[in-house]
């Protein structure tokens, strides 16, 4: 969104980022990709009002990038909870 402030005056300035997760192999394999300023929006430009002239600027940092993750879970994710059954005469023989 453009704005003011005081002699400057600065145009639109956008980041479109967006990224995919996948899950593999029964879900035990993850894989996320992102990637941020996909149309190289995210520019510093506008102009600076003088009393007797215009400074225009256009400045652009490059801060684009990919981002792959991968993510692995080992282990048996089939294992159940034991059920405790618990004796209140046992709990309370303690005190």
């Amino acid at each position: 969104m453009p704005s003011n402030m005081g002699n400057v005056y600065s145009y639109f300035v956008g980041n479109f980022t967006s990224g995919v997760k996948l899950n593999m192999m029964n879900k035990d394999l993850q894989m996320n990709v992102y990637v941020s300023d996909i149309f190289r929006q995210a520019k510093s430009h506008g102009e600076i009002y003088y009393e007797n002239s215009i400074h225009s600027f256009n400045n652009y940092y490059d801060g684009r990038n990919l981002t792959v993750s991968l993510t692995y879970n080992f282990g048996n994710r089939k294992v159940k909870a034991q059920d405790r059954n618990v004796k209140f005469e046992e709990k309370n023989r303690a005190n």
